[in-house]
């Protein structure tokens, strides 16, 4: 066997391994497609404007303070990273407000995942609402469902702020023209 076949053999180990847990890297921050209850008129969804992105839980979700922040900002970078012209100046009157409202939020068990595929999944479900400024009954309702359950070192390292980017992905495809 010649010394070049021995020298590329490890490095195409090694870049099959690269591109493998880069697809993986990608499942947890991938986009789930939002499901319209009540969906936006293709006419308004050109013009939208939203003034501001909020998050809360419903009745017994246990979420912290700290993580309806930090999903209300990934939402609204992804926004602005894809649809900048859907994020308001200040004043604007006619700007709506985005509601996320979490139904469920599970961090799952990173050893179980670890174990095996499939076991201690880590899910994020959300209703989101366009609502107009000063309050009144939602114009849009999207259901977004976000979850993972790899399985091996993967799985057993990937945790519920990996999800949550691709939460966030998914809840900006509402606004995307």
């Amino acid at each position: 066997m010649s010394r070049s076949k021995t020298i590329c053999r490890p490095a195409a180990r090694g870049m099959a391994l690269a591109a493998l847990l880069a697809l993986l890297s990608a499942c947890a921050g991938s986009v789930s497609a939002p499901v319209a209850v009540t969906s936006l008129p293709a006419a308004e969804k050109t013009s939208l404007r939203l003034k501001d992105v909020v998050s809360e839980a419903a009745p017994g979700i246990a979420i912290t303070p700290e993580a309806l922040s930090r999903v209300s900002s990934l939402v609204v970078a992804e926004i602005k990273a894809n649809a900048p012209l859907a994020m308001a100046p200040g004043t604007d009157s006619q700007a709506k407000t985005m509601k996320i409202l979490f139904t469920r939020y599970d961090e799952g068990n990173a050893a179980a995942r670890f174990l095996l595929a499939g076991l201690g999944q880590i899910y994020i479900d959300a209703d989101v609402s366009l609502l107009p400024q000063g309050g009144g009954a939602a114009i849009a309702t999207y259901r977004v469902s976000k979850n993972f359950s790899f399985g091996g070192l993967y799985g057993g390292t990937t945790g519920i702020q990996d999800v949550e980017k691709g939460f966030a992905k998914s809840v900006a495809e509402i606004v995307k023209p």
